[in-house]
């Protein structure tokens, strides 16, 4: 008899598949049960190592023993002569297949069933170590001289003034923040902790600050009181409190007196600089900074409406004081911001945003609001680097506190030297912590480096800050469908644009997924209705090359670069990132494309390159978080947008 049919006589063949179909059901309930029970990765790997070591075990004992009716007997002991009950080797193959089943069975109900509720809870859990993680590592550097501006609570009899301690709580830090070697928390992570009755050295530890400055503010018909204290977060002491009555056209006067205060308690050496811009106060009317505060008040919502409202309220302070400077950065700002975000369209916001903020800047040549206004508008609409970086690096030089500056100065390098913009960005982060658009500016500088697995990280961190904030679904939809994840990408892409509001941005994102997975008719009645917005329809104004950025994807080049065309004619703001950003790989070689970037005057990006074969060769190919951890669960964070479609989730 030949040795396959030996091995076949001696149930070989049978025992290996029992085996097998046996060790694989084991393999599987051991993965589920024994985390649950607290054992670490190396006790599965242990199992895996004992079944390996017993399979060729098993095949031995097959070859050397036959099960027979009196029970297991070596080879040589049977008597050959007295068949063998052939149900033994029907029952092995009955055995076979049951094991089969259990373990087909299990693998469908670990994958349908127990498979979601776990990837959402290491999810969860994953989210909350990366917040942990990188709130240690921030508050193991904290600046010596450090402060978090609380808001001032309003002691007004009439609780509508609330705009005017939020807004004196601004000011309070724009003045901090012009004082070299004080490291000052910008707005949004200070007004983070608004009305909270969190202790102040756990805010000051979550902020990453030495120092924190909390008062309150009582508003009269023409004068302001200020009670203000200083307290040390190590141990809850006040190192200095005072309290402030002004007339309110005196309001300017009564800011920097605090701010001289808590630099001599600081014990900070101010520059002749800042000592000239503080010594340079002087009287406001009183109608017109009310006005000034209720505009930042509006802009700070990031919405249509808080923007419209924005603009009448500074207007109206300008036409009680025409040379109000402030108003007129403020102005600057929001039309800024209006073409940015496609409220307005570029040819009309822009214009309006560097006119208003030289009308500021010939008032008040270190306002620095006015410059990074002025400056984004050089580079977004311009196309001027140069005198782009001109306005940015000075706005930086009078503000080096201040974390619009940093993320200013972060965008422009984006642009004219993308290696070196993640340090900036993250200078603004260390500024600002708790920021969602500076977290997502931090987000695309990883992103553009290519750096996609850290570019998650963060967007899973803006999800667990606010799991409404839009443009981390809509930066995860970018990476997935870079690489081919395309379900993922569609199901993160189909929430930003349902609860965005079906902002262009996302509108068009999601598009462009649709089209790259071959569903042409799904990205085609996305493309009609971009189309078909224009500025007076609730989602605003949709960008050009948002449109041209789905033709590419559909692979309609002509179309696609007709429309860039158009973007160039209608000075779309976003064309800035053509060459930032990983979009239009297959139009790079077209003439037209080429011609584009030459009349953007904007420079080669060295990581393009760079990125591109590590899309083509998978070498940084992304997975979900949930799974990165499970697989590489002792990974130690690297820490070293406002590219950002954020708006307030519709209202249901």
């Amino acid at each position: 008899m030949s040795v396959f049919g030996e091995l076949k006589r001696r149930n070989v063949f049978r025992v290996a598949a029992a085996y097998l179909a046996g060790a694989w059901l084991l393999l599987e309930v051991a993965q589920t049960l024994l985390p649950l029970y607290g054992f670490s990765d190396g006790s599965v790997r242990m199992v895996v190592t004992l079944l390996a070591i017993g399979f060729p075990i098993a095949l031995l004992a097959s070859w050397l023993f036959e099960l027979t009716p009196g029970g297991f007997k070596l080879e040589k002991d049977i008597d050959r002569s007295v068949a063998l009950d052939p149900r033994i080797g029907k029952r092995l193959d009955r055995f076979i297949i049951v094991m089969l089943a259990l373990s087909l069975g299990y693998f469908a109900f670990d994958k349908f069933v127990l498979g979601p509720s776990r990837e959402a809870e290491l999810v969860q859990t994953t989210t909350e170590a990366v917040t942990e993680q990188i709130s240690e590592s921030r508050q193991s550097q904290v600046a010596d001289k450090s402060i978090a501006v609380l808001p001032f609570v309003n002691m007004s009899a009439n609780p509508e003034n609330e705009y005017f301690s939020d807004g004196l709580t601004e000011e309070m830090i724009d003045a901090l923040a012009k004082v070299k070697g004080l490291h000052v928390t910008a707005r949004t992570s200070a007004f983070a902790f608004k009305g909270s009755n969190r202790d102040i050295r756990k805010i000051g530890e979550r902020l990453n600050v030495k120092t924190v400055l909390e008062g309150s503010v009582r508003r009269y018909e023409d004068e302001v009181r200020v009670t203000a204290q200083l307290i040390n977060v190590e141990d809850g002491f006040h190192l200095w409190s005072e309290s402030y009555t002004y007339k309110l056209e005196n309001v300017l006067a009564l800011q920097e007196t605090i701010a001289k205060a808590i630099v001599a308690a600081l014990r900070i050496k101010l520059s002749p600089e800042v000592i000239e811009q503080f010594n340079a106060s002087t009287a406001v009317n009183p109608q017109a900074y009310d006005l000034y505060l209720k505009g930042r008040y509006h802009w700070a919502h990031i919405s249509e409406d808080g923007f419209r409202r924005s603009i009448e309220a500074f207007n109206k302070a300008l036409v009680i004081d025409p040379g109000y400077a402030p108003a007129h950065a403020g102005l600057a700002t929001v039309y800024s911001f209006m073409g940015y975000f496609g409220v307005m369209p570029p040819l009309r916001a822009y214009p309006l945003s560097i006119g208003e903020a030289e009308a500021a800047l010939a008032l008040d040549p270190g306002s620095t609001e006015a410059l990074i206004a002025r400056g984004m508008g050089r580079m977004l609409f311009e196309w001027d680097l140069d005198r782009a970086r001109d306005d940015l690096s000075r706005a930086l030089e009078l503000s080096p506190n201040y974390s619009q500056a940093h993320w200013a100065w972060a965008e422009y390098l984006a642009v004219a030297n993308p290696p070196a913009a993640l340090a900036s960005a993250l200078e603004a982060l260390a500024l600002d912590p708790l920021s969602l658009p500076i977290m997502n500016s931090v987000a695309f500088k990883y992103f553009q480096q290519g750096r996609y697995t850290e570019a998650l990280q963060m967007d899973d961190e803006m999800i667990a800050l606010n799991p409404n904030f839009i443009a981390a679904y809509w930066n995860q939809g970018i990476i997935h469908t870079l690489h081919g994840r395309f379900e993922i990408a569609i199901s993160k892409l189909g929430y930003a644009v349902e609860h965005s509001g079906r902002m262009p941005p996302t509108l068009a994102m999601l598009a462009y997924a649709y089209a790259k997975s071959g569903d042409e008719a799904s990205a085609l009645a996305i493309l009609k209705e971009l189309q078909n917005l224009g500025e007076q329809s609730p989602q605003g104004y949709a960008p050009p090359l948002l449109i041209a950025y789905v033709y590419e994807g559909l692979g309609q080049t002509d179309q696609a670069l007709d429309w860039l065309e158009r973007a160039v004619e209608e000075r779309d703001s976003w064309l800035i990132t053509l060459n930032s950003f990983p979009r239009f790989e297959s139009l790079r070689g077209e003439a037209r494309f080429k011609d584009i970037l030459h009349r953007l005057r904007l420079p080669e990006n060295p990581l393009n390159e760079a990125n591109r074969r590590n899309r083509k060769q998978g070498a940084m190919a992304v997975r979900p978080l949930s799974l990165y951890f499970k697989q590489k669960p002792t990974h130690q964070l690297r820490h070293q947008c406002q590219h950002c479609c954020y708006r307030e989730p519709a209202k249901s």
